[in-house]
């Protein structure tokens, strides 16, 4: 691990506001997860390898899927 050693660590793929929301449920344990964000929280937190956030943003994405198969069948 050379990031130790670093003053600043790039964290590629996740941008800024992704990681703010994250860190703060790090800390406070909440997010707020909606439709304008679910895939880059997603993709953020399998990425960072975050395991309940990634389970809340898969249920989120599950939701809306099923939302839009229920209106294109519809």
């Amino acid at each position: 691990m050379d990031e130790k050693y670093q003053e600043v660590i790039e964290i590629k793929g996740v941008s800024p506001e992704v990681f703010e929301m994250i860190l703060n449920f790090i800390y406070t344990s909440k997010i707020r997860i909606s439709y304008d964000n679910v895939f880059a929280l997603f993709a953020a937190a399998d990425y960072l390898t975050i395991s309940g956030e990634y389970r809340r943003c898969l249920t989120v994405m599950c939701n809306i899927i099923c939302r839009l198969l229920h209106f294109a069948i519809s």
